[in-house]
């Protein structure tokens, strides 16, 4: 909970920039023409080089995309810099070239609703939005989140959204699959148009990553994955996700360290923990042997390839991760207390997820240990199942669907190709 200065201070930041945006930013995007082959992808959490943004605009830099001008939109200086060092058009925001280069802008690229924020909203009311998402919604999300209609819910709140543009109606929205746009995006985001093409990030996990896919990726522990994979030993990712009340699996102690890795030196696996983002981490795993630590804000679908074993709780990840057709375990420990004070699910949870359900680590131990010493993995029809309910597409073509489909919709007049 901010304490009451803190919350005057964030409201009247807020109020400033809707005012700034209003008076000053949204009458220039619709004043100045857009540049007609002029797109910008913008990151989340500041612009980190992470997440469907990522390959798709790779995907347009790999391709050679002829008369198209693209930019990597950031206000991290480290993204910055390690884009610019590898010859990748980025901007710097909120310089002066990145705010023309906005209000120029014909496409912007985004997945997830932070791109609003510090005036890029009104700078780009005139652009066309293509939303890209940050995952396959087992989560409510957006417009039937609990927590964004509270936010609503008071005067000041509904007109500090309203003002800042924090539901915006989309272009363009990509999907996985009709079920899930039936299901989920047609009732939580409402876009003018979806395309059920699969997910850019996703399109890694058909290939061997390429040099710059591992921009923003952490590869001391990806080499040193690779290493333990060729000594024989068995890898086993471990991705929880976030909880808006705190905590995890450490902290809550529903996890022994010391047990686990005593449990993988014995069975000849070793266990990579990759927190969410915005998750605080156990410094003890530092110390911990046989647990390695990917670091929490680093792209890790090229890790996906390089592992065994999923285990997650309510992380999307698993959706993309039955495209490798690998066995996962799920570990919600606080399922009560995370559906009831964090989040909702958009279905119930036992109908969606194929694994095993482990409330305990010495069930979660049990399970590993039944799929990878005793090769007993009795869930892959539920996972083919669930998988197709997920993926119309299951074939690592993703963004060359969303490039087409786009550059038929918004950019036929010039002759970019891949």
């Amino acid at each position: 909970m901010k304490s009451l200065p803190k919350r005057i201070f964030m409201y009247f930041k807020y109020f400033l920039q809707a005012l700034i945006g209003w008076t000053l930013a949204a009458p220039l995007s619709v004043l100045i023409p857009k540049q007609s082959n002029l797109i910008v992808f913008i990151g989340r959490d500041e612009g980190r080089f992470i997440d469907n943004v990522k390959y798709m605009y790779l995907y347009l830099r790999q391709h050679n995309c002829d008369g198209f001008e693209y930019y990597f939109l950031t206000e991290n200086s480290q993204t910055h810099d390690i884009l610019a060092s590898n010859d990748l058009p980025v901007l710097r925001y909120p310089s002066a070239r990145s705010i023309i280069k906005l209000l120029r802008a014909r496409v912007v690229f985004v997945d997830n609703w932070m791109w609003i924020l510090n005036v890029r909203y009104h700078l780009l009311l005139n652009s066309k939005i293509v939303q890209l998402w940050h995952g396959i919604p087992l989560k409510k999300i957006e417009h039937e989140n609990p927590v964004e209609h509270s936010a609503m819910s008071s005067p000041i709140g509904w007109i500090k959204n309203t003002l800042g543009g924090r539901f915006p109606v989309y272009d363009d929205l990509i999907s996985t699959s009709s079920h899930f746009t039936q299901n989920v995006f047609s009732k939580s985001i409402k876009p003018k148009a979806v395309l059920e093409s699969g997910y850019p990030r996703n399109d890694v996990l058909f290939r061997e990553p390429e040099e710059r896919d591992l921009l923003w990726a952490d590869k001391k522990t990806l080499e040193k994955v690779k290493e333990l994979r060729e000594d024989g030993h068995k890898i086993v990712l471990y991705c929880p996700t976030f909880r808006d009340t705190g905590g995890d699996a450490i902290v809550d102690n529903a996890l022994d360290l010391e047990r686990l890795s005593e449990f993988a030196s014995n069975n000849g696996i070793r266990f990579v923990f990759k927190f969410h983002p915005n998750s605080d981490c156990a410094t003890t795993l530092e110390r911990t042997e046989n647990i390695l630590m990917y670091d929490n804000v680093c792209d890790v679908y090229p890790m996906l390839r390089l592992t065994d074993l999923l285990v997650t709780d309510y992380s999307s990840i698993y959706f993309d991760y039955l495209l490798l057709n690998r066995p996962i375990v799920f570990f919600p420990y606080d399922f009560e207390k995370y559906t009831g004070k964090d989040r909702e699910l958009n279905f119930e949870y036992s109908t969606v997820v194929p694994g095993p359900k482990c409330m305990t680590q010495e069930s979660l131990l049990a399970e590993i240990r039944s799929i990878l010493i005793n090769d007993n993995d009795l869930y892959r029809e539920k996972r083919e199942a669930v998988l197709n309910i997920a993926f119309d597409h299951k074939d690592g073509r993703s963004s060359e669907r969303i490039w087409e489909y786009l550059r038929n919709k918004y950019f036929q007049s010039h002759s970019g190709h891949v």
